[in-house]
């Protein structure tokens, strides 16, 4: 547990009930978010967790058009969101980076690493930083880009 209740949110969402629970939503509809709330609570499920995933299926909602397929494999902030640099943009960056000849990148402020993902899938080593606990990605198998195994994460 952390001292933020947004990060300790964050992480639940990320892992067991939490993360069962946002993968079993429907897409996100405003119209019906009310009654799906109520019903979900009315389940037993934690209040705070049910808003928390029901605002990330309407971050995702928001994002697909600029992140595509990727946005349903990451954990969203409404910064995050408006900041991610989109999938095309991030990999002809790293396929510029990579035919100049760079080995290693260092992503400061890595955000939710879209970038960072892409230069470790052109093959380059990267070194990914974000103060943010919240947007601090866990690329896994499951990330959009799948494994990044070049890639080190760091918090500071």
């Amino acid at each position: 547990m952390s001292a933020d209740p947004a990060t300790d949110l964050m992480e639940r969402l990320g892992t067991g009930d939490g993360a069962r629970l946002l993968g079993s939503l429907p897409p996100y509809d405003e119209a019906g978010s009310l009654a799906l709330m109520t019903r979900l609570r009315a389940e037993g499920h934690d209040p705070e967790l049910v808003a928390a995933a029901l605002t990330q299926a309407r971050l995702r909602a928001r994002g697909r058009a600029r992140l595509g397929a990727w946005v349903d494999d990451l954990l969203l902030t409404q910064d995050g969101l408006e900041q991610a640099t989109r999938p095309l943009v991030a990999a002809r960056r790293a396929d510029l980076l990579a035919r100049a000849g760079v080995r290693h990148v260092v992503d400061l402020g890595c955000g939710l690493g879209l970038d960072s993902l892409a230069f470790a899938r052109a093959g380059l080593a990267v070194t990914a930083v974000e103060a943010d606990p919240r947007w601090l990605p866990r690329p896994g198998p499951t990330s959009p880009a799948g494994p990044a195994p070049r890639c080190s994460w760091a918090m500071r």
